[in-house]
């Protein structure tokens, strides 16, 4: 009897091959601690699949996310920014130093993988009606997020190149002062926090109920509302 054949990835190998080849991908995973394999379960599906299929880097990009977010907890106080985890200056922080330091440290085409997933897993979030950061995922948010991340491989894709790199802390102070000069992407507030239009009007969120597409204004990380 011959060997039933299947393909995976566009490469026929037999049904006892392929069980090994999971098994071979699966095996860093499962090496992780208690509390890693438990985060796992909290990510989402497209973030799972990251990781399933970059099973020797997600470790190491895992240690580094718990960097970023034990960093951004340490700025929430900082005077040179606003402290808004949910669409503002510690927001935009969040994810371009999160994806500067992957950069840096892991090859930069996977980092931009993650984050793509990271945003799928956002609409994912939405669809469930999950909280994120505070708030159910939006279009808008998400766009946000897109365009920080974005800046902040180029970040870490130049200091990966050059001669002298920064440490990761001259890192976090490079992102800081690049969100001070406007250089990012938040959205529109004014003083009490409230998400704006562009042309200034407050939004009510209980009129968005359930929808992706709310009408925030996204600026640059320098403009503040009234």
């Amino acid at each position: 009897m011959g060997r039933r054949v299947v393909t995976l990835s566009g490469v026929e190998v037999c049904a006892r091959e392929k069980i090994a080849l999971i098994v071979f991908f699966l095996f860093p995973l499962f090496s992780f601690s208690q509390s890693n394999r438990e985060k796992f379960k909290t990510l989402s599906k497209a973030e799972k699949r990251w990781v399933i299929f970059h099973p020797f880097i997600a470790k190491k990009a895992m240690n580094y996310t718990e960097q970023v977010l034990h960093v951004c907890d340490s700025l929430k106080k900082d005077s040179a920014l606003d402290g808004d985890g949910n669409g503002g200056h510690l927001d935009a922080f969040r994810h371009s130093y999160w994806m500067a330091l992957l950069s840096q440290h892991i090859n930069p085409k996977k980092a931009y993988k993650l984050s793509l997933a990271h945003e799928k897993g956002n609409k994912e979030a939405f669809k469930k009606k999950k909280i994120e950061d505070g708030a159910v995922p939006d279009s808008m948010s998400c766009v946000m997020d897109i365009i920080n991340n974005q800046l902040g491989i180029q970040i870490g894709l130049a200091n990966r190149q050059s001669k002298t790199p920064m440490t990761d802390l001259e890192l976090i102070t490079f992102v800081k002062q690049k969100i001070i000069k406007g250089e990012m992407r938040i959205l529109l507030k004014d003083e009490n926090k409230n998400f704006l239009t562009c042309e200034g009007g407050e939004i009510n969120l209980k009129n968005y109920n359930g929808k992706w597409c709310i009408p925030k204004c996204l600026v640059k990380s320098n403009v503040k509302g009234e």
